[in-house]
């Protein structure tokens, strides 16, 4: 089954670089100067890329939450805290001089 991916287009260049790279038509100098990085780097997105596909070049913290987030729990009562009884957002800023 194969899976569906959300690309940037940051990632779609890298990838049309890396194709050219894996038939052969461009040179692995070439193409480490064309995306702006290292040799040695070049090697190792080539080397994901034909063994991940473009799956491999998506970074892989996307789609998870940040390790600093707030819960839920807490999002919504700062949501419950900042709107007034009839559902109109308070005015003011929520920091701490406003305890």
């Amino acid at each position: 089954m194969k899976e569906l991916v959300t690309l940037s287009m940051h990632e779609i260049h890298r990838i049309q670089i890396l194709e050219q790279l894996s038939k052969g038509t461009l040179s692995l100098i070439t193409g480490a100067e064309v995306l702006k990085i290292s040799h040695r780097q070049a090697k190792r997105l080539l080397a994901r890329y034909r063994s991940e596909g473009p799956s491999g070049l998506a970074h892989w913290h996307r789609g998870q939450q940040a390790h600093n987030a707030y819960s839920i729990e807490t999002r919504d009562s700062v949501e419950l805290f900042a709107y007034d009884i009839k559902g109109n957002w308070k005015n003011f800023l929520l920091n701490s001089s406003n305890r």
